[in-house]
């Protein structure tokens, strides 16, 4: 999904980076393609 797009930084607090490593690797992903495809899944629901 990240392609070659600018990579940008969002802050996490521990607790909440270990939930989404947790999450990720119960679905097999990287934690950043995790996130950007919970981002998207949200995002095209809204429409």
């Amino acid at each position: 999904m990240s392609g070659a797009h600018a990579m940008k930084m969002v802050k996490l607090s521990s607790v909440h980076y270990e939930m989404l490593v947790e999450l990720s690797k119960k679905s097999r992903m990287k934690p950043d393609d995790y996130v950007e495809m919970l981002l998207q899944e949200k995002y095209n629901k809204k429409k």
